[in-house]
């Protein structure tokens, strides 16, 4: 498959920055030339011709052979290992070897001794007073380890490292050159093939991709191979349609792989989102739907796979067909979301129409209870002077100003108007809210990203 690695006319031309600014921390290139990772960085780059003999030639095996190498030299920053450990972390990884604490206080921070009995009487070594453990402790881009490895790795490679052990310390491309060999040697390129670091790391930590226990540091290796891998892919404007006979895999990029994951997603498999890139997520729904459909499960759109994705989408609609996907899908699916939202939305207009009411009753009633008959008038009368049984001295009764009579309901409570305008814009809220979050959950249901 076509990489930037190996697509070069001259890898020197490749910029440096690219590889180096993936290690912690983000060095630029002119802060590590001169340092151990900038050796690493240098060496690898040096040895296409190596890689490519030992069969690491495509972006996949690149990116999981390079992540391997960036955990076993704790990010390309140590050509051997370092055994300077306190007496606590001796008895958490070496703790078989140093199995009190007494001892593990006796090795503490010496790193030959800890070399010594650590891997004393094991992999081809002699005994803890023969000093095999330290001679033939971890070196290299994989921290080969053990006289017997380094003696067999000696014999393939042709390199002296079993009676000049720190060669691949001095020399970082003839670590490059032992790692690719054990990378060929224990068929890891078969497992990178397909994606698995979990296995690729188990070969590289056990030599035994199949070991049950995790390597060290695996979550790690996995994390970042998976960084590599995106540091190696490379979009490809002219690729061949996969109808048309192309293909597309694992590590391509652009507008046939975004078209081929809304296709995915439309028959009902999650690729975690549109984004033109072949990634794991991707090549994990190809494999579920090959297998749905009795296809070779390769995890690669070909010809007849993506032929039969076009076939599926146009088959009657079906629980698993999602281009015109609405709530009533999601909830089949088992969400309760929309379901939730409709209770949000009711619960709102209920609870805006309870306080609309109240709010209403208190600003329109007029405060006391009055009558519904209107008050008499008094007949009207043609002379305005007293009458003789009338007092002149009676104070005669005020007719009251409409402010006045205003006050006597009690006039517009302005507290409450306040709190319905409150409550109102509370409720608009809750409905837009509720409404938004169901649209939401049927674009993602459309997308893929729920299945």
């Amino acid at each position: 498959m076509p990489n930037n690695f190996f697509d070069v006319v001259d890898i020197a031309t490749l910029n440096l920055d690219q590889i180096v600014s993936q290690l912690p921390g983000a060095p630029n290139w002119n802060s590590i030339s001169g340092t151990t990772q900038g050796r690493y960085v240098n060496a690898f780059l040096q040895s296409q011709s190596v890689l490519e003999d030992h069969g690491i030639n495509t972006a996949m095996r690149l990116a999981h052979f390079l992540g391997q190498g960036l955990i076993e030299t704790g990010y390309l920053r140590y050509t051997s290992e370092n055994l300077n450990y306190s007496a606590s972390a001796l008895r958490s990884v070496f703790g078989r070897y140093f199995e009190t604490d007494e001892i593990a206080e006796q090795y503490a921070r010496k790193p030959e001794m800890i070399a010594n009995r650590a891997y004393g009487n094991r992999m081809g070594n002699g005994d803890e007073a023969s000093g095999d453990g330290w001679k033939y402790r971890g070196r290299g881009f994989i921290q080969l380890t053990g006289k017997n490895n380094y003696v067999k790795f000696a014999a393939l490679t042709g390199l002296p490292i079993d009676t000049d052990p720190d060669l691949i310390s001095r020399d970082l491309q003839a670590s490059i050159q032992v790692a690719a060999k054990f990378f060929e040697s224990n068929d890891l390129s078969r497992f990178a093939d397909m994606n698995d670091a979990s296995k690729v790391s188990r070969g590289i930590n056990f030599g035994n991709p199949d070991a049950g226990s995790p390597a060290h540091g695996e979550s790690d290796r996995i994390w970042w191979t998976a960084k590599a891998l995106d540091l190696f892919r490379v979009e490809i404007p002219d690729i061949l349609n996969p109808r048309d006979g192309g293909r597309l895999e694992i590590g391509d990029k652009g507008d046939k792989v975004e078209e081929f994951q809304r296709l995915l997603a439309a028959l009902g498999f999650a690729v975690g989102g549109f984004d033109g890139d072949f990634g794991p997520a991707t090549k994990n729904a190809v494999i579920a739907f090959q297998q749905q459909a009795g296809l070779p499960v390769t995890g690669i759109i070909n010809q007849a796979t993506a032929l039969a994705m076009d076939a599926a989408l146009e088959a009657p609609p079906a629980a698993n067909n999602r281009p015109n996907a609405d709530a009533n899908d999601v909830r089949e699916t088992g969400s309760e979301t929309p379901d939730d939202t409709n209770q949000i939305g009711a619960a709102g207009a209920v609870a805006g129409a309870a306080a609309v009411a109240g709010a209403a009753s208190e600003i329109l009633g007029g405060g006391e209870d009055t009558e519904d008959t209107p008050p008499e008038e008094a007949p009207p009368t043609s002379d305005p002077t007293p009458t003789p049984t009338e007092t002149t001295t009676a104070t005669a009764t005020p007719t009251p100003t409409p402010a006045e009579t205003a006050s006597d309901g009690g006039g517009i409570n302005w507290i409450l108007v306040g709190c319905l305008v409150v409550v109102v814009i509370a409720v608009i809220y809750i409905f837009m809210r509720a409404g938004k979050i169901k649209k939401d959950q049927v674009k993602d249901y459309q997308e893929g990203k729920i299945v």
